[in-house]
Order: structure tokens, then sequence, then C-alpha cells
């Protein structure tokens, strides 16, 4: 078995720390929107902190699809603006 040394650099952790914690922080203000909205009690906070959580990873996975579509329309524009000289 071959070994592979993956290095993933510490501006890629900064930024991928950072959007989880926007959507995390997405998720919380939702929730905290829906309990100002409805009325509910402020316990609601500790108590519906799983959907909460459930939610912000939800949200991380859907823009990390939305990031790799985005990659992935960038690299097949990119090939086809300079064709192989071949």
């Amino acid at each position: 078995m071959k070994d592979l040394n993956i290095v993933i650099k510490g501006r890629r952790i900064k930024l991928e720390i950072t959007i989880i914690a926007f959507c995390l922080l997405f998720a919380l203000l939702v929730n905290l929107y829906a309990i100002v909205r409805f009325d509910s009690p402020w316990s609601e906070i500790v108590t519906s902190l799983h959907y909460v959580v459930a939610v912000g990873v939800f949200t991380y996975l859907v823009i990390g699809l939305l990031r790799f579509i985005l990659q992935l329309i960038k690299l097949l524009l990119n090939r086809v603006k300079k064709p192989s000289s071949e």
C-alpha cells in the first residue's frame, strides 16, 4: 500500500472553520427568529440545540455542494477557453 501525503494548508482550514461557523450562526439566528416570532419560551434555545446543529451541518453541506459545482464549471470553462495544442 502506498503512503499518501496529503497536506491541508492552514488557510484552507481557517476558511472551512469560518464557513461552518457562519452556517451554525445562521441556524442559530433562524432559531432565535422563530422563538421571537412564535412567542416561544427562551428555553427553546437550549432544548432545540440539536436541531440548530443539524440545520447548520445541512447548510454547510449544501454550500459545499454549490462550491464543488462552481469549481467544476470554472474548470470546464477554463478547458473550453484554452484548447489543447496537441
